[in-house]
């Protein structure tokens, strides 16, 4: 018996594009969202909160919802070919998060926790808890843990066809270090390394039921592991306007070898 699925960048179960059709934010700030990245001059409490309705249309045979980004299945439970393109699934959500933090004036450090927008577009439940430090002209730098209280539901095995699938959970913890205003430009660099865990990893279960992949390949579709990115941003403002064009370079590290990638990726936000 034979691996009968196609694999690495041919696989058609790798998620879609994520496209936001309607999403109004309405944004409650104590500082402008902006404050994220700069330390005020000035000791004490602050932050921004971010709230309002969205509308996502998403294409995906891995994911199934996020909640409460997501409130309805953006998945398929039934398919009938792993060699098939996803259909597209509509579904009403509530975007909300934000940040709260606390400056030291005196030393230009300022705690934080929260999350960030670019993540919740992503259908990425991760918040972080860290600390920014101020270095002169250098820039700000800062570090923090990585968690994911609400976790992304996912497929517990995404090769099934002709059967309703059974979902699981996905958490990834992970750590992120980031310098920003690099020597007062619009530069940002950005190092995260984030631990997939599966609830229940099913994937292939079904094709060896069915004959259709050798038990010994089972290994093959592991999707538990790291993923480290490396990130160059640049932040370009206006008065009324913020670009920020992005590469990323991807160390898909996961157990599965038909899983595990390298590659690049451009970005704007």
């Amino acid at each position: 018996m034979g691996l009968a699925i196609p694999l690495r960048n041919e696989i058609t179960m790798n998620s879609k594009s994520l496209l936001w059709t309607v999403a109004p934010l309405l944004a409650l700030a104590w500082h402008p969202v902006v404050a994220a990245d700069r330390i005020p001059m000035t000791s004490g409490f602050g932050g921004f909160t971010l709230f309002g309705p969205s509308y996502l249309n998403v294409k995906s045979n891995l994911i199934v919802r996020a909640p409460p980004i997501v409130l309805d299945d953006v998945g398929d439970a039934r398919i009938s070919s792993i060699f098939d393109a996803p259909s597209a699934n509509s579904s009403p959500g509530i975007v909300g998060g934000g940040e709260v933090n606390y400056t030291f004036s005196g030393t230009r450090t300022q705690i934080f926790f929260g999350n960030r927008l670019e993540d919740l577009l992503r259908l990425d439940m991760v918040v972080g808890l860290g600390v920014r430090q101020q270095v002169g002209n250098a820039g700000i730098l800062a570090a923090s843990a990585r968690f994911t209280p609400l976790d992304l539901e996912v497929w517990a095995d995404p090769f099934v066809e002709g059967e309703d699938r059974q979902a699981t959970d996905l958490d990834s913890p992970g750590f992120r270090l980031r310098w920003g205003q690099v020597f007062g430009t619009g530069l940002e660099l950005t190092v995260t390394d984030r631990l997939y865990n599966y609830g229940n990893d099913l994937s292939g279960e079904w094709l060896i039921a069915e004959g259709r992949l050798d038990p010994a390949q089972r290994s093959l579709l592991d999707r538990n592991g790291d993923i480290l990115t490396l990130q160059a941003l640049y932040r370009l403002e206006f008065e009324h306007h913020r670009f920020e064009p992005a590469f990323q370079w991807v160390n898909d590290r996961r157990d599965g070898a038909a899983i595990a990638n390298k590659g690049y990726k451009l970005q704007l936000t």
